[in-house]
């Protein structure tokens, strides 16, 4: 592919000192490919050696200063806001992107004008999977056109996260295509762990599902989906409510719950396993929680661009 002055690459990053070096790397070995022509970290004022790490290399260094903003969805949009070229790579801190994936994605979205971003899987790609495949949305790693982050008016800076599934579902909502190629577009370390979680709760990630959630009241189609995106949670939440009724009405055997529940869990740990099973059963009520502080919780303070910080 021969080099073109209209991709950018922006990773975003808080405390991936362990991770972030296997990330640049191949994405300079990239950019001296010609195949992206800037690469843009922005950082959410790490307290690790992440930024000493990074200084390292011959990139752009951006850093957030404010807390309340240290997030994904800020990274991006401050990625967005200063890099050079509309069309836009963005990655997380802790994985390494594939460059084979990285060329064939951006051919992808140049011969097809109707496509407004491409991804691909992360770590390996299942079996029964042999095309290329239409989805509502993203997760970490996507190719952006430029004219398709226009049309729906970008990442919003206030989300604290699912920045982007909201963007997706834009994406869609408004006629683009959003692609995933069959093949591996980055390796990706399981980090999904009880730690992960409470780290998540402390720094008010799953507010963001309520936050994308009221932002989308005015628009009915974009609603129901974010709606429609909750349904395992609104399950959850229903059942746990259904049993503290039995419990107060004390008219159906308590047993009978007890002994439904016990065999839901038990059907789910052997498809997809105990652990898996465990972390839903903390994840949920997290996001039940934090869906509804974040539906209600409307903070009027805005994300200020000229808090951030350029480094390098």
């Amino acid at each position: 592919m021969t080099a073109s002055p209209e991709l950018s690459c922006v990773v975003i990053a808080r405390n991936e000192e362990n991770y972030i070096e296997d990330c640049i790397s191949p994405l300079v070995e990239i950019k001296c490919a010609g195949i992206i022509n800037e690469i843009i970290l922005v950082d959410s004022n790490s307290t690790d050696s992440t930024i000493d790490i990074v200084s390292n290399f011959d990139i752009k260094i951006y850093k957030i200063i404010e807390d309340p903003y240290c997030t994904p969805s800020a990274g991006r949009y401050v990625g967005r806001q200063v890099a050079e070229y509309g069309d836009i790579l963005f990655i997380d801190g802790d994985m390494e992107v594939k460059p084979e994936w990285v060329e064939m994605a951006y051919k992808y979205l140049i011969e097809n004008p109707g496509v407004g971003g491409v991804s691909g899987h992360l770590n390996d790609v299942p079996e029964e999977v042999d095309d290329n495949k239409i989805v509502s949305h993203f997760g970490g790693i996507a190719l952006y056109r430029e004219e398709a982050l226009e049309d729906v008016g970008g990442f919003n800076p206030n989300f604290k996260a699912f920045e982007d599934i909201d963007i997706g579902y834009r994406m869609d909502i408004s006629g683009w295509d959003l692609v995933k190629l069959p093949i591996i577009a980055a390796t990706h370390p399981d980090r999904l762990s009880k730690s992960m979680i409470i780290r998540k709760w402390k720094g008010g990630y799953y507010n963001g599902s309520g936050q994308v959630l009221r932002e989308s009241i005015s628009n009915p189609r974009l609603f129901i989906r974010h709606v429609q995106r909750l349904k395992i949670s609104v399950f959850m939440g229903s059942w746990s409510i259904l049993g503290i009724t039995i419990i107060s009405i004390k008219k159906v055997p308590i047993w009978a719950y007890i002994i439904l529940s016990s065999l839901s869990l038990i059907f789910l740990s052997k498809k997809i396993g105990v652990k898996k099973t465990v972390i839903i059963l903390l994840k949920q009520p997290c996001l039940v929680v934090g869906t509804l502080a974040g539906f209600i919780k409307h903070d009027k303070s805005c994300f200020n661009i000229e808090s951030v910080d350029r480094i390098q």
